[in-house]
């Protein structure tokens, strides 16, 4: 199974629109995380922070918010995150929004341990990353993260990545750490495939949707999870329908007004295929700037 990223947003001491090094700090962590390869970032909210997810919402991540049910604080959000996850996943990265300047090479050393419990470690001290394998979401979700710390299962990877004990609510980790950074400082581009008529129709955020909407079958619940209210995403499938010509999903019989979805085959198979052209467009562009740019820095 995929591995996914939880990043945990604390409901003080830190400021989700400051940028920290040329980024916002939960911009930056969903970049080094899919950078890393990691597909399935989840921005873990307490419950009434609605505010900061439409200020992420154009990230191309996952939200989940803390129900009033779960423990308050970080424990229940993370709790929140890694029950939307399961079973979605085999393993979960997380990290507190304020360890934003980890680099995506470290998220990729943490990736090859088999180790159900992983953390990465600067010059011997441990970072405020981890990685979990799933058979230890539960207990993550009932003990919180340092008492699996503490844990005979947990291993650490040595890096030589300062970022992973920076605690960015500190301005004097930044100003240590931020001229160094490879995020920053090493080249790399940006690809955004869409398909048009007369308008763009089809693109991420559009896949992520028609994904969720198969996952939950619920366009209710699909909205919720990616930030926008049921409106637009009413209005984006409406849209969406009109350029291809028939439906994106039908609704099963006596279910309310954005629930009992499900992908019709033909739009199924629509999007497999626009999936595989962005794939090969993403590989062609890739060998293209590894020839025109390979390696650039600054």
């Amino acid at each position: 199974m995929p591995t996914a990223a939880v990043i945990v947003v604390p409901k003080s001491g830190i400021d989700v629109t400051q940028e920290i090094a040329g980024l916002e700090p939960v911009q930056r962590l969903v970049l080094t995380f899919q950078l890393a390869g990691i597909d399935r970032v989840v921005v873990a909210l307490d419950s009434d922070m609605r505010e900061i997810q439409k200020f992420c919402v154009r990230l191309g991540a996952y939200f989940t918010r803390r129900a009033e049910t779960d423990a308050q604080g970080e424990p229940g959000i993370i709790a929140a995150a890694l029950r939307y996850l399961d079973g979605k996943c085999g393993r979960a990265f997380i990290v507190s929004a304020n360890y934003s300047l980890i680099e995506p090479e470290t998220v990729r050393a943490l990736a090859r341990s088999d180790a159900p419990i992983v953390f990465p470690a600067y010059k011997g001290k441990r970072g405020g990353l981890v990685l979990l394998g799933s058979d230890m979401f539960g207990d993550a979700a009932l003990h919180g993260l340092n008492a699996l710390a503490a844990s005979k299962l947990a291993a650490e990877v040595e890096t030589a990545d300062a970022g992973i004990t920076a605690n960015t609510a500190a301005a004097d980790a930044i100003d240590k750490i931020a001229g160094k950074l490879a995020l920053n400082n090493v080249l790399r581009f940006k690809i955004k495939v869409s398909l048009a008529y007369e308008k763009s129709f089809i693109g991420p955020g559009v896949v992520q949707l028609a994904h969720l909407i198969g996952e939950t079958n619920s366009l209710t619940r699909s909205c919720d999870i990616m930030g926008m209210s049921l409106s637009r995403g009413i209005h984006i499938v409406r849209a969406l329908e009109k350029s291809l010509g028939f439906r994106v999903y039908d609704v099963s019989p006596n279910k309310s007004k954005g629930e009992g979805c499900f992908l019709t085959k033909e739009f199924s198979a629509y999007l497999g295929r626009y999936e595989a052209f962005a794939a090969e467009c993403a590989a062609l562009t890739a060998e293209a700037f590894a020839r025109h740019f390979g390696g650039e820095a600054r």
